[in-house]
């Protein structure tokens, strides 16, 4: 737990090597500015927004962490359902 995010997103995707053939998709890292939120949404991505994180923050489990904002998008109905 006390990896930072790259090393625990590098093994995970080790483990998960030639398994991934179901709806599973393991994001790169990007960067986290407002431009690649709205090129997302003008893409058409029904996303409810999005999680940054520092790259080298770790895992506590339990704990809001200041290491990890989540970035909502403007209008967003709670409890609905993207069935894409």
């Amino acid at each position: 737990m006390r990896l930072p995010l790259v090393e625990r997103k590098r093994q995970l995707e080790e483990v998960l090597a030639g398994a991934l053939k179901g709806p599973l998709l393991i994001v790169k890292d990007l960067p986290a500015d407002a431009a690649l939120f709205k090129a997302m949404l003008g893409a058409g991505l029904e996303i409810e927004g999005v999680m940054a994180k520092r790259r080298q923050s770790t895992y506590q489990p339990g704990v809001r962490s200041s290491d990890w904002v989540k970035i909502k998008r403007p209008g967003w109905q709670e409890g609905r359902v993207w069935t894409g």
